[in-house]
């Protein structure tokens, strides 16, 4: 715990300007699309971080609603984005709480993410069908008269239904 603490306080205090993680260009090539693209799906203007036979992971230019859902956005390389490569949505990080599927799921912010080895991550997960795979709560509800509390990152399976064996943090397959 002393070590999680000291950790802690150096990354609070002490911020790292070095690039961590994947090798990025300062710019990513910006995707256009035409009506006849495979690709049409996708908002004008992302950064195509990755792309393989299951998903598109992206980069979006600013806040941005997705199928009607708040995303984050901006320069850089921060709040990535996916999509099956089905065209449903896989990951999102929300600007605001936001009830999906009658769910209250949690914005992700740069504190969410910091403390989420605490109490879960806030980003939210679809399955290929578009049923909701996780999300962290935005507020104490109640699921099939289960009590659960605000900031908990819950699972569900593809069916809908609560993921009572699923512990951590987690994303769908």
């Amino acid at each position: 715990m002393k070590i999680l603490f000291a950790f802690s306080i150096a990354v609070l205090f002490f911020p790292f300007t070095g690039k961590a993680g994947y090798a990025l260009p300062d710019s990513l090539p910006a995707v256009s699309q035409s009506s006849s693209d495979s690709l049409s799906f996708l908002p004008r203007g992302i950064r195509i971080f990755s792309r393989n036979k299951r998903q598109i992971i992206f980069f979006l230019p600013k806040d941005t609603l997705i199928q009607g859902l708040p995303a984050h956005g901006g320069s850089g390389h921060n709040w990535q984005t996916a999509y099956f490569t089905n065209g449903q949505l896989r990951l999102i990080w929300l600007t605001k709480d936001t009830q999906i599927q009658g769910i209250p799921c949690m914005a992700a912010s740069f504190w969410t993410e910091v403390l989420r080895w605490y109490s879960g991550s806030a980003a939210v997960y679809f399955y290929k069908n578009g049923q909701l795979a996780q999300c962290k709560l935005a507020r104490d509800f109640v699921i099939n008269g289960i009590k659960l509390k605000k900031g908990k990152t819950i699972h569900f399976n593809r069916n809908g239904s609560l993921n009572m064996n699923t512990t951590g943090d987690k994303p769908a397959e």
